[in-house]
């Protein structure tokens, strides 16, 4: 090819040479075991020192980032003969066309047209007709004491050929011409590998189907068989060829072989000029077709087969009907590997005792990503827990509008009490971002559900908890009167955590796990992102601090004793599923067991979000739910009337007076604040004597204790009507 360019060249006075570098064991480096090794170093060092590579039509993907984009300076004119051959499927890298066919390799049947004639055989066209032809052929050779008779050699080999073998073997057991390489989990490639056993098992031996193309020569020498298959050889010229059978007459199929031609990346502008004429006139239908006729090459430019001095030489119908099929380069990026378990995973179906499903999914395994899909039962349960339960808590809430339940779920106003379920709702559904496939946007969109619903359910908790401090002081006036700014504070932080994150996004990374699927997994790489992480624990973290202070500090307060001891039961409930799911870190679950992780993750995300919703809230609609009006429900509302009354008769007053802001200690329970002292409420005055008589850390310790031993919110001096709000939790669990 190179000879005939450059006589092209000289002819058309182009003053362009083409030398070729031939590499071999003999003049390459001792640690290069072969050519795709070789080329593999040359590309990546991206230098300018060779123009044009042929390389074997299996590492269009290997080298692919390394070659030219041809469409680019070559007119889409010299593609379009390319274009309706195999080519497409083995010269693009992405959508780049980054080589072009020298030459193809293909497979064919060879027949020994001495025993078809001696008994009467047709050439198969399908494997069960090869399968009984051999049959009967070796029965009736055994009879005569042949026992050295080949009925199909197979070609199953360790070695690369082998998994030519079995790839065209199951392409020819698709539904159609025009179908697409089968599922490998699918009925086609089973009844495939099972007939390739089959064969195996009845007319063939395992020392047989593992030779090399050696022994297959051999048998050829010798005249003894009767199919063979084998690449296109010109000079077997005392057998005859077919294409290879399908699963029924008209399907065929057969692997290439060959090599493209590529042209570098790295090299200038004149240098690229005179690559580009050398590639076009190497890869033209003129040189092609002078390449077939003289060299008995096969070309991969099909119109080629239609051509009269072509025909004259060739039998073009076979040419022209081959149907072909290139191996599964494109499944990932090391084929070699692939190429290798491919085959190996088979033959523990055909030379070991695994069963044929068994292999195929191990095969599938290598490339396929598993996730947990909507399609399986996992994903569907998990799913639908979370539409139902966020339904059951956000359907509660319509129970706030009647009389019998809303004025007695009073340790949180309505706002808060609505904004607490709405976040266990948005925590709980954050497990749906790990349904279906994993995407980095997923990773962002989840931790944003798990900061801000976290947020939401607590927070609000935490407001109320401030606003009930035993002192009275500025914080618990300013956050009484502001809820929704100090809640908003919260959750505009756990936005702005969870928007940093995308500083230094997620990686989405593929582990296998002990079953040996591939799952994508989530996971933080950089050391900002690990250290965000850590402050976002780190803030929820003193939250539940924070918590935990307050409920101790308020903990031997009668009216909302109850709440407390519920809200504490939640607290340690969360802090539990975190420790178990820190834990599972720990434990490398994640990696190793993906489905059991996951199920034990979606527990803990259930038992988390309802765990609060029940101890926050759905205990108490429960026990109104199930409470029927009595005498003492009956005092208990004509009490709240009786205090509503007064309280709108107090705000009057206190808005002609002038008088201090309010202090809501309930959903709309107000208390004109006249005298601290009035409500219960532990003033800074009267607090004076304990602050005299300590100092340091033992004043507030003393300080704390006497917060925690304060029994009320109201003192004995208090009026009936103002001591509604401590009936109000006492009564409702009498």
């Amino acid at each position: 090819m190179a000879n005939e360019f450059n006589k092209y060249s000289i002819k058309n006075q182009l003053n362009i040479t083409i030398e070729v570098n031939y590499f071999s064991r003999l003049n390459s480096t001792g640690y290069v075991d072969d050519y795709a090794t070789m080329l593999e170093i040359l590309v990546k060092q991206k230098k300018p020192k060779y123009d044009l590579y042929f390389y074997d039509n299996v590492f269009s993907i290997k080298y692919g980032p390394y070659l030219e984009d041809l469409r680019k300076w070559i007119p889409s004119e010299h593609f379009e003969i390319y274009e309706s051959g195999i080519a497409p499927k083995s010269c693009v890298y992405g959508k780049k066309w980054v080589g072009l066919p020298i030459n193809i390799d293909i497979t064919f049947l060879y027949y020994n047209h001495n025993f078809l004639n001696k008994y009467n055989k047709r050439i198969p066209t399908t494997w069960n007709e090869l399968f009984e032809t051999g049959k009967y052929i070796l029965e009736e050779e055994k009879k005569l004491n042949n026992t050295e008779i080949v009925i199909y050699n197979g070609l199953f080999s360790r070695a690369e050929i082998g998994t030519c073998s079995l790839y065209e073997f199951i392409y020819s057991y698709r539904d159609s011409v025009d179908s697409s390489f089968p599922e490998l989990q699918s009925e086609e490639s089973k009844n495939a590998i099972e007939m390739i056993k089959k064969i195996k098992d009845e007319l063939s031996s395992n020392e047989v189907f593992q030779s090399n193309e050696m022994f297959t020569g051999s048998k050829f020498s010798s005249n003894q068989f009767l199919f063979q298959k084998f690449w296109y050889f010109p000079s077997i010229t005392a057998y005859k060829f077919a294409l290879l059978p399908g699963r029924k007459e008209g399907i065929s199929g057969s692997v290439i072989g060959g090599y493209n031609l590529g042209m570098s990346k790295y090299i200038n502008e004149e240098r690229r000029n005179a690559a580009i004429t050398a590639f076009k006139f190497l890869t033209s239908k003129e040189l092609q077709k002078k390449m077939v006729l003289e060299n008995n090459v096969i070309s991969a430019i099909p119109s080629l087969y239609e051509d009269d001095d072509v025909c004259s030489f060739l039998d073009c119908d076979i040419f022209k009907n081959t149907q072909l099929t290139n191996r599964p380069t494109n499944k990932i990026s090391d084929y070699d590997e692939y190429s290798k378990k491919f085959r190996e995973y088979i033959y523990d179906y055909l030379y070991g005792n695994k069963t044929s499903t068994e292999v195929l999914k191990s095969i599938d395994d290598i490339t396929r990503i598993y996730s947990i899909s909507f399609d399986s039962f996992l994903g569907v349960f998990v799913f639908s827990l979370t539409i139902f339960f966020s339904l059951i808590m956000l359907s509660s809430l319509l129970y706030l509008k009647v009389e019998k339940f809303s004025f007695r779920l009073n340790f949180l106003s309505k706002s808060l009490l609505i904004l607490s379920v709405i976040g266990g709702c948005i925590f709980l559904n954050s497990l749906n971002t790990e349904i279906g496939e994993i995407k980095k946007i997923r990773c962002h969109i989840e931790l944003i559900m798990l900061c801000i619903g976290e947020t939401l359910n607590i927070v609000p908790v935490l407001c109320q908890l401030m606003i009930n401090f035993p002192e009275e002081n500025k914080y618990s006036r300013w956050i009484s009167n502001h809820k929704f700014i100090f809640v908003s504070i919260f959750v505009i932080l756990s936005i702005i955590e969870s928007v940093l994150m995308f500083i230094k996004p997620y990686n989405v990374k593929k582990y296998r796990i002990s079953n040996g699927e591939l799952y994508r997994i989530c996971e933080i790489d950089s050391n900002f992102g690990k250290v965000l992480i850590f402050m976002i624990i780190l803030n929820k973290s003193l939250v539940y601090l924070c918590l935990g202070f307050l409920i101790f500090v308020e903990w031997s307060i009668k009216e909302t004793s109850t709440d407390l001891k519920f809200l504490l039961s939640a607290i340690a409930i969360d802090i539990l599923c975190l420790l178990i799911h820190v834990g599972l870190k720990f434990t490398n679950l994640k990696n190793k067991y993906y489905n059991i992780y996951f199920a034990v993750y979606s527990a803990l995300i259930f038992i988390y979000s309802f765990s609060n919703y029940m101890f926050l809230y759905g205990l108490k609609y429960f026990i109104c739910f199930i409470k029927i009006d009595n005498e003492n429900e009956i005092i208990i509302k004509n009490m709240y009337k009786q205090y509503n009354n007064k309280a709108n008769a107090q705000n009057l007053n206190t808005q002609t007076s002038q008088s201090t802001p309010n202090t809501q200690f309930g959903p709309g329970t107000q208390f004109s604040q006249t005298s601290p002292s009035e409500f219960g409420v532990i003033s800074n005055d009267s607090l004076s004597s304990n602050k005299s008589k300590g100092s340091g850390l033992h004043g507030i310790s003393k300080k704390i204790m006497a917060y925690h031993n304060q029994e009320s919110l109201t003192d004995s001096n208090t009026s009936m009507n103002v001591k509604k709000s401590t009936l109000s939790n006492s009564q409702i669990y009498n």
